[in-house]
């Protein structure tokens, strides 16, 4: 039984797909983000405001390095840092880069209830700076997300529903 690892920018629907596929396939549902705050006792924003992405990225590494032996995983890898080192990422299971439009990902960002400290800063940006910065960021992440993926699905526009077809189909 193969891991599914979701990859893409947030917003891009890792978080949601997972939870579904999760279920339908009767694997685990994990989220590294979420694993690193258990760790540390607090959210992702304050650990790398605390911190520094450095020490995000240690803990994160240790996770991933965890979960290499674990299987019936769906994995939602955060949207940053981990796939910086694609070996630690690839030996986790099948990777799956969920992407979106710049304009869906402003619209998912705005329209949803996020509490993540991170999504909720983008929020607060001027509009016309949303769309830079989530270009800015999409421009440096994506090629990488491309890389290492095994299948990327587009996700504009689709529901998770339509989404979680697709991997099962590919």
């Amino acid at each position: 039984m193969e891991n599914y690892i979701l990859i893409g920018f947030s917003a891009s629907g890792k978080s949601t797909v997972g939870k579904i596929l999760a279920k339908k396939l009767k694997y685990d549902y994990v989220s590294t983000d979420e694993l690193v705050e258990k760790k540390v006792g607090t959210d992702t924003a304050v650990i790398i405001k605390n911190n520094g992405k450095d020490y995000f990225a240690t803990i994160e590494k240790e996770i991933i390095q965890n979960l290499v032996s674990k299987k019936k995983l769906v994995i939602d890898i955060g949207s940053g840092g981990a796939v910086r080192n694609p070996n630690d990422v690839k030996k986790l299971g099948k990777i799956i880069f969920l992407k979106a439009d710049i304009k869906e990902i402003e619209r998912r960002i705005l329209n949803a209830p996020y509490k993540r400290d991170y999504l909720i800063k983008i929020k607060r940006l001027a509009k016309s700076q949303i769309l830079t910065y989530i270009r800015d960021k999409m421009a440096k992440r994506e090629p990488i997300y491309s890389k290492i993926a095994d299948l990327t699905i587009d996700t504009t526009n689709k529901t998770p529903k339509e989404i979680i077809e697709i991997i099962l189909r590919k």
